[in-house]
């Protein structure tokens, strides 16, 4: 196979040396360091998390041998499969964290609280949003339960950095297209540029909900809200995550709470030996 792991690690000792190849084995693996194993540390360490663990493991290692295009289209298959099971209202949580897909779609776990989500969920549901913003996408697993649980979805817009640009967990934006097919729009750039925010109003004038999971100092977070709060409709919904994880977040989600209607939810993420708490801040405009 031409773009099996060992051709590839192969072409790439041969034009650019033992060096380079080294450098990408590491960024391989800071990649599923960052993608999977850290998250896995803000839940249960039960039997079925590690085995669901070891299953994601085999996943991401098997599409360095497949490769990203049949890596992608094979993880579209697996989760329109995996999503045959939602039967009832936030069943899509379930789906996001334990999906198990194949190369960079190894996961859309959410580095979120289960409960949390589920409660900016309904609490959102009921406003009947119809265009959606996710400013920090990562992985997809919040982005694929906006998809699945808002009804009332007619495009979703989705922001995050170029996958070169990312430290973190990305996925291949024709992965994200299918959770809503041709609703979905993904916009790969920096979310505190201009041109990214004028990338977004070509697609839409206005949201009814925007989901703000990005940049976690105080000043990225300020001007992420800042750039994007304007384009919330009235009556529109706007939420903050990490209000009580990240220092930089909560001292701006503590300037928002005094100067806006918010709601903040906040449940915390079992982990092992005590729990991790999040916090999200739901502004109401």
């Amino acid at each position: 196979m031409s773009d099996s792991l060992v051709s590839r690690a192969l072409a790439i000792l041969r034009e650019d040396g033992p060096k380079t190849l080294a450098v990408r084995i590491a960024g391989l693996g800071r990649s599923f360091l960052f993608g999977h194993v850290l998250p896995f540390r803000k839940a249960d360490f039960d039997r079925d998390e590690i085995g669901l663990m070891g299953k994601v493991l085999v996943g991401y290692l098997l599409g360095i041998v497949l490769g990203e295009r049949l890596s992608t289209r094979l993880s579209v298959w697996l989760l329109h499969r995996r999503r045959r099971r939602e039967k009832a209202p936030l069943d899509s949580i379930q789906t996001a964290f334990d999906f198990v897909g194949v190369g960079k779609q190894h996961s859309i776990r959410p580095m979120q609280s289960r409960r949390e989500l589920a409660a900016v969920v309904e609490l959102v549901r009921a406003n009947n949003p119809e265009r959606i913003l996710e400013v920090g996408t990562a992985r997809g697993g919040t982005l694929y339960t906006w998809c699945r649980e808002f009804d009332t979805l007619s495009t979703a817009v989705s922001v995050s950095l170029p996958a070169d640009a990312d430290p973190g967990p990305s996925v291949n934006p024709t992965f994200l297209t299918s959770f809503v097919d041709e609703r979905m729009v993904c916009i790969r750039g920096d979310a505190h540029a201009q041109a990214t925010r004028t990338a977004v109003t070509d697609h839409v004038e206005s949201v009814d909900f925007v989901f703000i999971d990005a940049d976690k100092s105080y000043t990225g977070v300020r001007r992420h809200f800042e750039m994007y709060e304007p384009l919330v409709s009235d009556g529109g919904v706007l939420a903050i995550h990490d209000t009580q994880y990240n220092e930089g977040v909560s001292r701006f989600w503590e300037e928002v709470s005094r100067e806006y209607e918010t709601t903040e939810i906040v449940h915390g993420a079992p982990r092992l030996g005590g729990e991790y708490v999040f916090g999200t801040g739901v502004v109401w405009l």
